[in-house]
């Protein structure tokens, strides 16, 4: 029996799962997942601190682990791999969880196995999963953020290169991340950080007719997405109405249901220009942004299937990466670092 510890420490959550291999039948299991959120600390600064997270890692990260193996119910001599988030992400946050997953499997004389952050989170899908459950090739829209990206998945997670990125890529945001639109809006109706939950839970209750906004890249016909002119906009008509009125409770839901409306426009477009290009069998979403529940609700009432993560596996988590590292510990390709090689490895923080 194969178990696998997955580490994620790439931005401000730290985060550790024990996953269970099924090798036979290519299925992953869920022992564990817990998960210390920054959001608190983060909070006064309306953003991400990096100090503030790596720090945090430093003084969380062992007793997140310890609970993990707790909640799995196996000691820390049972592991047979360790997997751990290498890339992308804040390098102070990621040296923090590498130089533990180092460390644990140095010590432990185990496979380490370097996970990137984003195929985590195109795992997700997969997690309590075969490989055989979900029919491809699929379509997967990642919205972070971080990160937008469109990607063409046509082989099971088991068979991904080290390099798989780029082979499955379609297209990207040509400047900022769907998420941070959300986010950064959202600060400026004046919503705590992260601001998109709270603009997906006003908006749920406003009238998503009540203030229109430009549609992005409308002429093109690529696969590629753009937020940074519809932040412009917002931020130019919310600059407007304070000439006039209060941001009271009935603005702040039609103007949150209107800009997140426009937000899942702007990814609308691109994904049906690949789906009616490429014909996949499904659809999958992941990433943070895709546990909106208006977005869920639109890609929903698409004719072809559409896979999504459980709720707890939307935003970064260590599930992800140890469900990767799994399904690398099967893979014919050399994934898994031996003890030498593992002391070399570094993060990285750009992709």
């Amino acid at each position: 029996m194969a178990y696998i510890l997955g580490i994620e420490t790439s931005c401000d959550e730290s985060s550790a799962s024990v996953v269970n291999l099924d090798s036979v039948n290519a299925k992953t299991h869920i022992l564990s997942l817990k998960t210390f959120s920054q959001v608190e600390l983060h909070i006064p600064y309306g953003g991400v601190v990096p100090e503030v997270s790596s720090r945090s890692h430093l003084e969380t990260l062992p007793f997140v682990v310890e609970q993990a193996l707790q909640e799995a119910r196996i000691s820390v001599a049972d592991l047979t791999h360790i997997a751990v988030t290498t890339q992308p992400g804040l390098i102070g946050s990621l040296m923090v969880g590498v130089s533990f997953a180092k460390s644990l499997a140095y010590a432990l004389r185990i496979p380490l196995i370097p996970v990137h952050h984003l195929m985590g989170h195109i795992a997700s899908l997969w997690i309590n999963r075969s490989e055989s459950d979900l029919p491809l090739p699929m379509l997967v829209l990642l919205v972070s953020g971080g990160h937008t990206m469109l990607l063409h998945v046509t082989t099971p997670p088991s068979q991904w290169s080290q390099n798989e990125l780029g082979q499955m890529l379609l297209g990207q945001s040509k400047d900022d991340a769907a998420g941070e639109a959300f986010d950064k809006i959202g600060k400026l109706l004046g919503f705590n950080y992260p601001a998109g939950a709270m603009m997906d839970q006003y908006g749920s209750a406003g009238d998503r007719l009540a203030y229109t906004f430009p549609k992005p890249m409308k002429n093109d016909h690529t696969y590629e997405f753009s937020f940074s002119g519809l932040k412009t906009a917002a931020k130019q008509r919310l600059d407007q109405i304070r000439k006039t009125q209060e941001l009271d409770d009935k603005l702040l839901k039609d103007f949150s249901a209107s800009f997140q409306e426009a937000i899942i426009d702007a990814l609308y477009a691109p994904l049906m220009r690949a789906i009616v290009d490429i014909n996949p069998k499904s659809l999958g979403i992941v990433g943070g942004v895709s546990a909106n529940s208006r977005l869920r609700a639109r890609l929903n009432e698409l004719s072809i299937p559409c896979v999504m993560p459980e709720l707890k596996y939307c935003s970064d988590n260590a599930a992800m990466i140890a469900t990767l590292g799994a399904y690398h510990a099967l893979s014919k390709q050399p994934h898994a670092l031996g003890k030498e090689e593992a002391l070399k490895l570094h993060a990285k923080a750009h992709l």
